[in-house]
């Protein structure tokens, strides 16, 4: 019937496999030769290391949980074990990775952020590489929209039709963000700073102003990253000589948040930014330019 579930235990009376359907909260008993293995997204080939066990985990779950560094090689460089795998709970290794406190440090983590990172690239290559009205591929001699400079077509009346089709509200929107928003200095009574993911100790008190050795209106690079709409956004460059948080309802903290969200290499939590610092000390960030770690020399 095209539902899709996790397959549980055989009963050998019956000959039937349960079931469990996630969507519908029940349990079923299903004749095998009902049942289908879900195609992985690798060109319709099935994954067994992304076969799920009857409380919808994969072995990376485990390995994540252990930090077991050469076997995580092991499926995600060899074998391209998915990251976005969810159990019943909806916990993926990905998430694991990205909001799991100790783990976060380990070696795992860093392998997964290297998949994330890698996926990033490639989803934002397609995108680029493909008409924003129709979706096929473009070569060479395609138009660009001369406004935002961000979308492609292949030909003149796929742009007019994305023009109405609601590209217009999102060219002015871009075209603004290209300017860069203001954020204040903070004045939250909330600490900020860098903490160990390891041992919880400050790292550093944070400071709002220009990084060493970076000039007033030269742009450099900051790292942002934050949660929920009630939660600051953490902002800071390579050196930590700038660190600083964006309070809720402040200037430019909606714009960024937005454009963080975007990054699904890290489930929307991060991304990299560049700022600069005007002559009144007041911090520009640049949303329009939000990107994946391998975009910039940091």
């Amino acid at each position: 019937n095209g539902l899709q579930g996790v397959a549980g235990g055989f009963d050998p009376d019956s000959g039937r496999r349960l079931i469990f359907l996630a969507d519908l909260g029940k349990e079923v008993w299903v004749k095998p030769e009902n049942v289908q293995l879900l195609e992985s997204a690798q060109n319709g080939v099935i994954t067994l290391t992304d076969i799920q066990d009857r409380l919808g985990s994969v072995s990376l779950h485990e390995v994540v949980m252990q930090n077991r560094k050469h076997t995580a090689e092991f499926l995600l460089i060899k074998h391209q074990t998915s990251i976005h795998t969810t159990d019943l709970d909806g916990v993926s290794p990905l998430s694991m990775t990205i909001s799991g406190g100790v783990m976060m440090a380990g070696d795992v983590c860093k392998i997964i952020n290297k998949v994330t990172r890698r996926e990033g690239n490639a989803e934002r290559k397609s995108k680029e590489e493909c008409c924003g009205q129709c979706h096929k591929k473009i070569g060479e001699g395609a138009d660009r929209c001369s406004r935002c400079k961000k979308v492609w077509y292949c030909n003149r009346d796929c742009q007019k039709l994305h023009w109405n089709n609601g590209h217009k509200q999102e060219c002015t929107e871009a075209f603004d963000l290209a300017a860069g928003v203001k954020v204040g200095r903070p004045n939250s009574k909330m600490s900020y700073g860098s903490l160990s993911m390891r041992s919880g100790a400050k790292h550093t008190e944070g400071t709002y102003r220009k990084p060493d050795g970076i000039d007033t209106h030269e742009r450099f690079v900051v790292k942002v990253q934050g949660g929920g709409v009630a939660m600051p956004i953490l902002v800071y460059d390579e050196s930590r000589t700038c660190e600083f948080n964006i309070d809720p309802e402040t200037s430019g903290f909606s714009e960024i948040r937005n454009e963080m969200q975007k990054e699904m290499a890290w489930q929307g939590r991060k991304t990299f930014m560049k700022a600069s610092f005007d002559e009144t000390g007041t911090c520009i960030i640049y949303p329009s330019t939000a990107g994946v770690k391998s975009k910039y020399s940091w």
